[in-house]
């Protein structure tokens, strides 16, 4: 017989349950343990607590950005899974965000089980993604004394100099991700991005690229940069020299569509393949 849960929205005092209930996920490396007390105190999101029997046994997370939603850190402690209880949290979550246009989150390609349980609930599939991730930044610092680096000019960009960037780079309604969530592109989240980031323009020669990334600490418990927008492979090693030296102890990760052209350059400027996801959305 299936059990029955309540749920109640999360408070700091649950993190303890959160850590029983994260054991042994991702090889007992589970991210969620590790940002509780950023995400708790974050006003954009709320964490929902499944309880049995007046314990703990199951959570996960929504987040709101610019009156869209995602739900994340969908987590059943050990010994309750395999009884609908993921099912339960996920009929709540799709509840609580009645008034958004839709619901969307995201898993791994191979995730069998988690995928038939989302097409049960009509999520359908919008974009398969590679994550991309170099190693700390700190090492890749050249000698720039040498010709070539010398005629580099590179200046940094105002917000409304990585907004119409943006705008041009995303259309409306493509997705365009800050950290591991994915939005619908739109003015609004446009602007959102473009007062936070970090945006850079290059001059070499004749040559003209530009590299917007995003300080994703808040999100995550590592010191990580985010790699939102770049052109001209040739031009994006010399930005990552030019942030070595404020950003040493940082990695910096990206996300591309499947096959996508830009693919190539990352890798040719040491980034390596860590990740296929797959973005689904539910519309209410």
């Amino acid at each position: 017989m299936k059990k029955q849960i309540s749920i109640r929205e999360g408070t700091e005092s649950d993190e303890n349950y959160v850590n029983d209930i994260c054991k042994g996920v991702f090889n007992s490396n589970d991210y969620l343990p590790k940002i509780w007390k950023n995400w708790i105190k974050d006003k954009n999101g709320k964490f929902f607590v499944g309880m049995y029997e007046r314990i703990p046994i199951s959570i996960y997370h929504l987040y709101f950005e610019c009156k869209q939603a995602w739900m994340e850190a969908l987590r059943v402690k050990k010994e309750f899974r395999k009884d609908g209880i993921g099912r339960m949290l996920l009929e709540d979550a799709i509840h609580r965000t009645q008034e958004y246009n839709s619901i969307k989150l995201l898993t791994d390609t191979d995730n069998r089980a988690a995928l038939n349980l989302f097409e049960e609930f009509s999520f359908s599939s919008l974009s398969q993604q590679t994550m991309y991730w170099k190693p700390r930044i700190r090492n890749t610092l050249k000698n720039t004394t040498n010709e070539k680096s010398s005629s580099v000019e590179i200046k940094v960009m105002s917000p409304n100099e990585m907004e119409m960037i943006l705008k041009k780079s995303y259309g409306n309604s493509d997705l365009i991700p800050i950290w591991w969530r994915f939005w619908d592109s739109n003015d609004e989240i446009i602007k959102h991005i473009a007062n936070r980031a970090l945006g850079y323009s290059i001059t070499r020669g004749a040559e003209q690229g530009q590299v917007i990334l995003l300080d994703t600490t808040k999100y995550d418990f590592r010191k990580t940069l985010h790699l939102i927008h770049f052109n001209k492979s040739e031009l994006v090693n010399e930005i990552i020299e030019k942030i070595s030296k404020d950003y040493n102890e940082y990695t910096i990760f990206a996300f591309q569509e499947k096959n996508h052209d830009s693919n190539d350059i990352l890798k040719e400027n040491g980034f390596n393949e860590r990740l296929e996801i797959v973005i689904l959305e539910r519309k209410i």
